[in-house]
C-alpha cells in the first residue's frame, strides 16, 4: 500500500475501491488487502494499447510502473479544494468490487449496468470508473473486468493491467484538456501574519480561509489578477466545477478546451457584475504593481502552471522520462517568473522522477533548475552535480551510479530549497498548512531512508522509497551521522517544524494522520521518546474526535452522548472496529513501549502465558505512565473498542497493584494511583463488559491483571476420626495430628526433617476437605469472585471437585482466606498446580501459586536509559510458582464408638486399682471392611482382656499394640480392657488404628479413633523405706514399710513368683491395716530365679518388679482391689547391685550325709559346683584349697581340675579326699579362666563359704 507521507506518493494513482452488489464485507476486505500488497505496482509493459493514437502510451516507456494507491473512502473538501496543484489527493479511479451478482446473464447485465450508472452519478468527478467482478462464470462488458483464474495475486495483477488500460485512454483525454487550458489557480490562503494583524485590528473583512465550505461560494483568485482567463480547474476554497472533471461527457479536446474557457469568461463576467471580486490584497503580486504584470508575462505564468500540471499527470501515468523533461521546462519558467509555490511543485515532482527512474534503474540527470542561481553559475557546484557524458556512453552504469551519488549528495540542499518555495507567500497569500506540513513529512521521511542507508541511494533505500520494503540493520545510536555527514538532528528540526498546531485549521483526520506520520518517522531514526510524544497527542485528538462525532450522532437521534454506545452503535459496528483494531492494538502496544507502560497481553490461551519475570519495562515515570493508561481508556471507549478498553484498564490496574507478590508488610504496593480512580477503572471495566452483553458480546471479558492472586493453598485437618495417618506411625504420632494445612502425621523414624516438605498430603475419594486458599488483594477496591476452581496435574489424573462454592468478596489491601470444600473423584498422586478463578467482569483464567513474595528486581549498576533499555534488557529471575503434593486413596472405612461401659468417659480410681473398661465400636462404612491393626494407650495403664477359644477365662493380650482384628462393614465389637489407676495421670487416650481391608493403595494409610478417658485417682497403699542385705547363697532380703493412705481399712498380700519354699516361713498371707497404720514387709528372694541376665542395674530393679507384687482390697462398702505400685520404693545403687549379686558362683559340697563325720582314712568326694546366669567365654581352671599341711589330706589325684563349659545354667567338678588327721577339715576352692590373656581380677572365682568336715 502506498503510504501518504512516502516520498513518491504524488506519482501514484489513487484509486477508491467500493463494494458492488451483495459482496461479504470479510471477502472485500480479503480483496482490498490483496489490491494493495500485489496490485500496488502494474508494469506498463503488461498494460495492452487500446489506441493507436494514445497521447499517454503504455509502450512508450514500458520498464516504468503505474503506482495505485487503493483507499476506501473518499476525498475530503480539503482534498478536493487542493487538486490539480496536487493532484494526486483526489481519486482518479474508482473500482467497484462487484460479487454476489445474479446467476442469470441477461438480469446479472442489468445489475452491472444499473452499478455502472449509479458510479457515474456518485463520482462524475473522477477519471474513470470501473467494476471489477469476482464471478468467474460471467462474461466482461464495457467497463467491466471479470476477474481471472488462477492464484489471486496474478489474477488481480491481469485485472488491474485490464482496468489500468482504460484508465490510461481516459487520462489521455483529461490531459488534453488540461494542455488546452490557459492557467491553472494556485491553492492559498490568507498569509498567518495578515491573519493575526486583522484580528488584532477586528477588521471584519478578514481575507477568507482556504478551507472555507463550498457553500461560501468565494473564491481566492491567483496572484497573477488574470480573472478573465481562469482555468478548467478547481481554486482553493471554491466550489470544485464539475466541468473540468466531468470526462464523460468529453469526445475530444478542443472543444473541452473552448467550452471551458467560454465558461470561465462567463464566470468572470457574472462576478463582476454582481460585485464578488476578491479584495485587493488577494490579488497583490510578488513583482510589485501595475504595469510591470504585462498580459504575456500571465500568458507564460498559467502555460507553466498548465505544464507543471501536465508533467505530474504524465508522471503518474509511468511516463517519467517525459515527465522530467517537462517539469524541467516548465519549472524554468515558473522560476523565471518567480512563481514561487509552482516552482516548488515543479521542483518537487522532478525530484519524485529521478527517485523512481532511479528505483527503475533508468538513467537520468540532475536538471540544473534543481539549484539556486547562484550555485548554477558556479564552476565547482556545476562539476560536482552535473552528469557529463558522452553520447556512446548513455545510459551507462557508471553514468547510473554517478547520478545515484550526485543525487544523494544534493538531496538535503534541494530539499531546503524547496521548503523555502512552499514556504513563501504571493503577497497576501500562502499555501494551505496541510500542504507544507505534509511536504515537510514526505521530505523527512526521504531523508531519514537516506540516514539509515548512510547517505547512499543504494538498493534498500530505492526499494523503501517507492515499495516501502523496510530492511533489517541495526539503529544508529542516539546523535550519530551517516556516512554523508547528514546529522540526525537535522531531520529532527525538520519534523518538529512539520508539527501541526490547532491555528493551521487542519481536519482532526488530517492532523491525526501527519501526527501518526511524524511519529513515524522519529521511529525509524530511533527517537522513540519523540515518536511516543507525536502518538500521545495523536491519540489525545482522536480520543477527542470520536467523543465528538458520538455527540452529534447522539443528537441527530435525540439521545444522551452517554447512551450513544449502547444506542448508536450496535453489534455491527463494534463487530467492524473490532475487526479493524489491529493497528489501534499496535498503537498502543507502542505507545505502551515508549513510556514503559506493561501492558496486558492479548493471549486468551492459559497456555500462551510466559513466565512471570522481570519486564523489560522498567522504566519511566509511574505518573506519566497512569496519564497514558488514562488517555488509552480514554481513546479505546471513544473508538468504541471493548476489547481495548478491557485491556488498558486492566493494565492500568495492574500498574495501580504493582504487578508484584505482596509480602505481608504491604510495603510493594504502588501508590500510582489514588483510591477514587482505581474505582473508577473498575467500575469502567464493569460496565464495559455489562454494555457488551447487552449488545450481545457474551464473550468479552477482561482478564484478570493481577498473576500473583493465588498466595498459597493448605487444608484445614479434619476432625480426629477422619485424619489419616501411617500404617507405621507409631504412638506419638497422634501427639502431632496435625496441624492446620498439614494432615499428614509427623513420622519420627524419618531421621532427614526435609522430606516431611516432600511428603504428600492425602485425602480419601468421595470424602470433603476442607481447602484454604488465599488470595492477595493490591487494590484500594473490592474483588468479587465467583468462582474458584483447583487445578491438577499428573500422570493418574485426578480431579478435585469443589462443593458449593458460594460468591465471596475479597476486602481492599488484604490477604483473604477462602475456604472451599473440596473431594477427591480419583485414586492416585497429583499435584495442585494452581487455581481457575472467576471474577466478576473478568474471564476465568489459570492463576499459579505464588507462595513467597516477589518483585522484579532492578540492576544495580544502571548501564543504559530511556529506550535502551529494551534492547539491552535481559530478563531476571522468574517468579517461583508453587505446588501441593497430594495423594488420593480408596475409599477408607469409619469407626466411631457407639458405646462404652464408664458413664460420661470418667471414673474414680485408687492408686493400683483395677477396674474394667468396655469399648463398642461401629463400622459406619456400607462397603468397606476394617482391619484393627493396632491398638494404643497413651498413657500404659489399659490391658486388653480376650476371651478363649476353649471358653476358659479371658486373658490379657501381653502387647496390645499387636493387637488385630477384623471389622465388617456395619458390623460392631466390643474391645474389653482393665484400667489401673496410676499416681499423677489424669487422663488416658485409647487409640484404634484400623485401615482398609484389602485395599493395596491404602496400603500406607490408615485412621485412628481416639477414646479419651478421664479419672480422678486417689492414694490407696504407699510403699516406702525400702531395705536390701545379702542372705544365703545366692539370696538377698528386700523389706520395705506398707501404709494405708485410705480412709478405710484394707488387707493386702504379698505374692512372689517362683518363690523359694524355705524363705516363706512365718508369713502371714492376709494383714489388715487400719487407716493411718504401717506394717514393715520382709521377704526374702533368691537371684537365681529372678535375674536371667546382668547387663546393667536396671535389668535388676525391673527384674525385681516382674517378681513380687502386692496386692490389696477394701473391705468396707463397694469392694476394692489392685496392686501397689512398688516403682515408688526408692532403691540405690548399692541396693540394686546386691540385688544383682555375681553373674556366676562356685561351690563346695559332700556328696555323702553331711552331717555324719568321715572316717579316719576313709575316702570321701567332694564336688565343686559352678552356677551361672550368663555363658562363659571359654572353660575354667578350678583348685581345691586348703589350709592344713600336705600331710593331714591326702588327695586322689592333682588339686585341680577343668571345669568344661556347657549350655545348662550348671556345670561341676569332683575331687575325691582322703582325711589322714583327726579333727575338722576346712577346704575351698577358686577358679579363673583357662587362657589367662586379659584376665581381669573380677574374672576369678571364690567359694563363698569354706566346707567344714568333721574326722573322727
Amino acid at each position: 500500500m502506498m503510504a501518504r507521507f512516502s516520498p513518491v506518493a504524488p506519482a501514484a494513482i489513487r484509486v477508491q475501491v467500493l463494494p458492488v452488489g451483495r459482496i461479504g464485507r470479510n471477502r472485500f476486505q480479503d480483496i482490498l488487502r490483496s489490491l494493495q500488497q500485489h496490485a500496488a505496482l502494474v508494469k506498463l509493459a503488461d498494460i495492452p494499447q487500446l489506441e493507436n493514437q494514445q497521447l499517454l502510451s503504455p509502450k512508450a516507456l514500458p520498464e516504468s510502473s503505474l503506482l495505485f494507491n487503493y483507499v476506501t473512502y473518499p476525498a475530503g473538501q480539503q482534498d478536493q479544494q487542493l487538486a490539480p496543484y496536487e493532484l494526486y489527493r483526489e481519486p482518479l479511479l474508482v473500482l467497484g468490487v462487484a460479487d454476489g451478482l445474479s446467476e442469470h446473464d441477461e438480469k446479472r447485465t442489468g445489475e452491472l449496468k444499473d452499478a455502472a450508472a449509479y458510479l457515474r452519478e456518485r463520482h462524475s468527478r473522477v477519471v474513470h470508473r470501473h467494476i471489477l467482478l469476482l464471478q468467474q462464470q460471467a462474461e466482461a462488458a464495457e467497463g467491466v473486468t471479470v476477474l481471472p483464474d488462477g492464484e489471486l495475486s496474478f489474477s488481480l495483477k491481469a485485472a488491474m493491467a485490464e482496468v489500468a488500460e482504460r484508465l490510461l485512454v481516459e487520462l489521455s483525454t483529461y490531459t488534453k484538456a488540461m494542455q488546452a487550458s490557459p492557467t491553472v489557480q494556485t491553492p492559498g490562503q490568507p498569509a498567518k501574519t495578515l491573519q493575526r494583524a486583522s484580528s488584532r485590528r477586528g477588521d471584519e473583512r478578514r481575507p477568507t480561509s482556504g478551507y472555507n465550505t463550498p457553500t461560501q461560494n468565494i473564491e481566492v483568485s491567483s496572484p497573477t489578477g488574470d480573472e478573465g482567463s481562469r482555468p478548467p480547474s478547481r481554486g482553493f476554497g471554491s466550489p470544485p466545477p464539475t466541468t473540468t472533471n466531468s470526462f464523460d461527457q468529453v469526445r475530444n479536446a478542443s472543444s473541452r478546451a473552448a467550452n471551458a474557457l467560454a465558461r470561465s469568461d462567463s464566470n468572470a463576467s457574472n462576478r463582476s457584475k454582481n460585485g464578488q471580486r476578491a479584495s485587493s490584497q488577494d490579488r497583490v503580486s510578488v513583482h510589485g504593481f501595475g504595469p510591470s504584470m504585462s498580459h504575456e508575462k500571465t500568458k507564460n505564468r498559467g502555460k507553466a502552471r498548465v505544464g507543471i500540471v501536465t508533467g505530474h499527470i504524465y508522471m503518474m501515468a509511468g511516463q517519467w522520462h517525459e515527465a522530467l523533461r517537462m517539469l524541467t521546462e516548465h519549472t524554468n519558467a515558473a522560476r523565471k517568473l518567480s512563481d514561487s509555490h509552482w516552482h516548488a511543485k515543479g521542483l518537487d515532482g522532478i525530484l519524485v522522477c529521478m527517485l523512481l527512474l532511479a528505483w527503475a534503474g533508468q538513467g537520468f540527470s540532475i536538471p540544473p533548475v534543481c539549484f539556486p542561481s547562484e550555485q548554477r553559475s558556479s564552476f565547482s557546484h556545476s562539476a560536482k552535480l552535473s552528469v557529463t557524458l558522452p553520447t556512446d556512453f548513455r545510459p551507462s552504469e557508471v553514468a547510473y551510479q554517478a547520478a545515484l551519488g550526485k543525487l544523494s549528495l544534493s538531496l538535503p540542499e534541494l530539499l531546503k530549497h524547496i521548503l523555502a518555495l512552499y514556504r513563501s507567500s504571493e503577497g497576501a497569500l500562502e499555501l494551505p498548512s496541510l500542504v507544507l506540513c505534509e511536504a515537510k513529512v514526505r521530505f523527512c521521511d526521504l531523508l531519514m531512508i537516506l540516514y539509515c542507508e548512510g547517505g547512499e541511494l543504494n538498493g534498500n533505500a530505492r526499494s523503501r522509497i517507492v515499495e516501502r520494503i523496510i530492511p533489517h540493520h541495526a539503529a544508529k545510536s542516539a546523535g550519530s551521522t551517516s556516512a554523508s555527514g547528514l546529522p540526525r538532528s537535522l531531520i529532527a528540526t525538520m519534523l518538529a517544524e512539520a508539527q501541526p498546531t490547532d491555528e493551521d485549521g487542519l481536519t482532526p483526520v488530517d492532523h491525526i494522520q501527519l501526527l501518526g506520520g511524524i511519529s513515524s518517522v522519529y521511529s525509524s531514526l530511533g527517537m522513540e521518546r519523540k515518536s511516543g510524544m507525536m502518538l500521545q497527542e495523536m491519540v489525545t485528538k482522536l480520543t477527542g474526535a470520536l467523543i465528538q462525532a458520538r455527540k452529534l450522532g447522539a443528537a441527530e437521534v435525540g439521545i444522551h452522548p452517554a447512551a450513544s454506545l449502547s444506542i448508536d452503535v450496535g453489534l455491527e459496528s463494534i463487530v467492524n472496529v473490532a475487526a479493524e483494531s489491529v493497528g489501534m492494538q499496535e498503537l498502543i502496544d507502542k505507545l505502551g513501549r515508549v513510556y514503559g507502560v506493561s501492558l496486558m497481553s492479548a493471549a486468551r490461551n492459559d497456555e500462551e502465558r510466559s513466565a512471570v519475570v522481570n519486564g523489560p519495562f522498567d522504566f519511566g515515570n509511574e505518573q506519566l505512565k497512569s496519564f497514558v493508561l488514562r488517555a488509552l481508556i480514554a481513546f479505546c471507549e471513544a473508538s468504541p473498542d471493548p476489547k481495548g478498553v478491557l485491556r488498558v484498564a486492566c493494565s492500568l490496574l495492574r500498574a495501580a497493584g504493582a504487578n508484584v507478590a505482596v509480602d505481608v508488610s504491604g510495603s510493594s504496593v504502588s501508590s500510582v494511583t489514588s483510591k477514587d480512580e482505581q474505582i473508577t477503572v473498575a467500575t469502567s471495566v464493569s460496565r464495559t463488559v455489562g454494555v457488551s452483553r447487552h449488545l450481545g458480546f457474551v464473550d468479552v471479558q477482561a482478564d484478570y491483571w493481577d498473576d500473583f492472586l493465588v498466595r498459597g493453598i493448605s487444608f484445614l485437618a479434619p476432625d480426629t476420626s477422619h485424619i489419616l495417618i501411617s500404617s507405621v506411625a507409631t504412638a506419638t504420632d497422634t501427639g502431632a495430628a496435625g496441624t492446620a494445612g498439614n494432615p499428614l502425621l509427623y513420622d519420627p523414624n524419618s531421621k532427614n526433617h526435609g522430606n516431611l516438605a516432600k511428603a504428600r498430603l492425602p485425602i480419601v475419594r468421595g470424602e470433603p476437605l476442607t481447602c484454604l486458599v488465599t488470595l492477595q488483594n493490591p487494590l484500594e477496591t473490592n474483588v468479587e469472585v465467583e468462582s474458584i476452581k483447583l487445578v491438577t496435574g499428573g500422570e493418574d489424573g485426578v480431579e478435585l471437585v469443589v462443593n458449593g462454592f458460594a460468591p465471596v468478596t475479597l476486602e481492599p489491601l488484604c490477604f483473604q482466606k477462602v475456604s472451599l470444600s473440596v473431594s477427591s473423584a480419583g485414586v492416585g498422586d497429583f499435584s495442585i498446580t494452581g487455581c481457575r478463578v472467576k471474577i466478576t467482569a473478568f474471564r476465568e483464567r489459570l492463576f499459579s501459586i505464588y507462595a513467597r513474595p516477589w518483585s522484579p528486581a532492578s540492576d544495580t549498576l544502571v548501564k543504559h536509559h530511556g529506550q535502551d533499555i529494551g534492547e539491552a534488557y535481559k530478563p531476571g529471575a522468574e517468579a517461583e510458582s508453587a505446588a501441593v503434593s497430594m495423594i488420593a486413596v480408596e475409599a477408607m472405612p469409619l469407626l466411631e464408638v457407639e458405646s462404652t461401659s464408664v458413664a460420661g468417659d470418667s471414673v474414680m480410681l485408687l492408686v493400683g486399682e483395677i477396674r474394667r473398661f468396655d469399648v463398642s465400636v461401629h463400622n459406619r462404612s456400607p462397603d468397606s471392611d476394617s482391619v484393627i491393626s493396632n491398638i494404643r494407650d497413651s498413657q500404659g495403664i489399659l490391658q486388653l482382656k480376650q476371651e478363649s477359644e476353649d471358653g476358659d477365662a479371658a486373658s490379657y493380650v501381653g502387647d496390645i499394640s499387636t493387637f488385630a482384628a477384623v471389622l465388617q462393614s456395619r458390623a460392631r465389637l466390643t474391645l474389653c480392657f482393665d484400667v489401673t489407676g496410676k499416681a499423677g495421670v489424669s487422663q488416658t487416650d485409647l487409640e484404634i488404628v484400623y485401615k482398609r481391608r484389602q485395599s493395596a493403595s491404602n496400603a500406607e494409610h490408615a485412621r485412628v479413633l481416639s477414646v479419651p478417658l478421664r479419672m480422678t485417682v486417689d492414694v490407696a497403699l504407699q510403699a516406702q523405706n525400702a531395705d536390701v542385705t545379702e542372705s544365703l547363697e545366692d539370696g538377698f532380703e528386700l523389706s520395705f514399710d506398707l501404709r494405708n493412705a485410705w480412709s478405710k481399712p484394707m488387707s493386702y498380700c504379698v505374692e512372689i513368683l517362683r518363690l523359694d519354699p524355705e524363705a516363706d516361713t512365718g508369713i502371714p498371707k492376709q494383714v489388715l491395716l487400719s487407716p493411718g497404720e504401717s506394717h514393715r514387709v520382709t521377704r526374702r528372694l533368691n537371684r537365681w530365679h529372678i535375674f536371667a541376665s546382668d547387663s546393667n542395674l536396671e535389668d535388676a530393679r525391673e527384674g525385681l518388679l516382674k517378681h513380687i507384687k502386692v496386692v490389696w482390697r477394701t473391705w468396707a462398702g463397694d469392694a476394692r482391689w489392685g496392686e501397689v505400685d512398688l516403682r515408688t520404693l526408692t532403691l540405690s545403687k548399692q541396693h540394686l547391685e546386691l540385688i544383682r549379686g555375681q553373674p556366676s558362683t562356685i561351690s563346695l559340697h559332700r556328696l555323702d550325709e553331711d552331717n555324719t563325720p568321715a572316717k579316719l582314712g576313709s575316702f570321701i568326694t567332694v564336688r565343686l559346683r559352678c552356677r551361672r546366669r550368663r555363658a562363659l567365654s571359654g572353660p575354667l581352671w578350678a583348685q581345691l584349697q586348703s589350709p592344713h599341711e600336705s600331710r593331714s589330706l591326702g588327695l586322689l589325684g592333682v588339686p585341680y581340675r577343668i571345669l568344661p563349659t556347657s549350655e545348662d545354667e550348671e556345670s561341676h567338678v569332683d575331687f575325691v579326699l582322703c582325711p589322714l588327721v583327726p579333727g575338722t577339715l576346712e577346704l575351698s576352692a577358686v577358679a579363673r579362666p583357662t587362657i589367662r590373656k586379659d584376665c581381669a581380677a573380677s574374672d576369678v572365682l571364690y567359694t563363698e563359704r569354706p566346707l567344714f568336715i568333721e574326722v573322727a
